[in-house]
């Protein structure tokens, strides 16, 4: 249990630090689209890696199951380090005038936005509350459905036997 809550506080800043980043980085025409594979990425993951966790736990434990499934976000946190730049303007594979040229995008899109004076202005923001109550009730849907469904289809396997026999 101890394990999961330290997992689960790490990937609390998972989310919001992906949502700056992604405002950073994509115009406001771009950034529904990279909201959406951001977005979807969590439930099609959790798809495919229940039956690769299911498979690592048979073949070698749980304990071990932690190891191989930790170790490459452990690498790939070692490699967005190095290679990944929080602005456009931090990095060197773009030219000075695709720098400018962006950012002169970015600032048009922020001109018409009414800056938030503080964090309690923010959250009573309808926009922020809304926002809010779907990413909770999304969240309840997609784990509830992830964590119940080896039960629900487990009982349904076992009508199924026993209608049979």
């Amino acid at each position: 249990m101890v394990i999961r809550f330290i997992l689960g506080v790490v990937e609390a800043a998972v989310m919001p630090s992906m949502l700056i980043y992604i405002s950073t980085w994509f115009t406001k025409e771009e950034r529904s689209r990279a909201n959406t594979f951001l977005v979807l990425g969590n439930p099609v993951t959790m798809l495919w890696m229940s039956i690769v966790s299911g498979y690592l736990i048979n073949a070698f434990g749980w304990r071990e199951m932690f190891i191989i499934e930790g170790a490459p976000a452990i690498i790939w946190a070692f490699i967005w380090w190095f290679l990944v730049r929080d602005k456009p303007s931090e990095v060197t594979w773009m030219s000075a005038q695709e720098k400018a040229d962006f950012q002169a995008v970015m600032d048009a899109e922020q001109k018409n936005i009414k800056p938030v004076r503080n964090y309690g202005e923010a959250l009573r923001s309808r926009n922020v509350i809304i926002l809010c109550a779907v990413h909770a009730l999304w969240s309840i849907g997609v784990y509830g459905f992830m964590m119940w469904m080896p039960s629900i289809l487990k009982s349904d396997a076992s009508l199924d036997i026993v209608s049979v026999g």
